[in-house]
């Protein structure tokens, strides 16, 4: 609690700030294109639907009816 302050505290300047933001949104990136893949994969649809969708430009079932 007493190191915050309104001039940025103790680390007001850390050493290779823009390399560690930049390892962290390529992490973080990275994490959540696995997420969508994965739950692309698992997206199973029991009725189709009534009107477009955006998951339906990669959901695989949807692509398959079409064909």
């Amino acid at each position: 609690m007493y190191g915050m302050s309104p001039s940025g505290g103790w680390w007001c300047y850390p050493k290779k700030w823009k390399s560690n933001t930049a390892i962290c949104i390529t992490g973080m990136s990275l994490i959540v294109l696995w997420i969508w893949k994965v739950s692309a994969e698992k997206e199973w649809r029991y009725r189709q639907p009534s009107r477009w969708i955006p998951s339906s430009m990669w959901c695989k079932q949807l692509k398959e009816t079409k064909s």
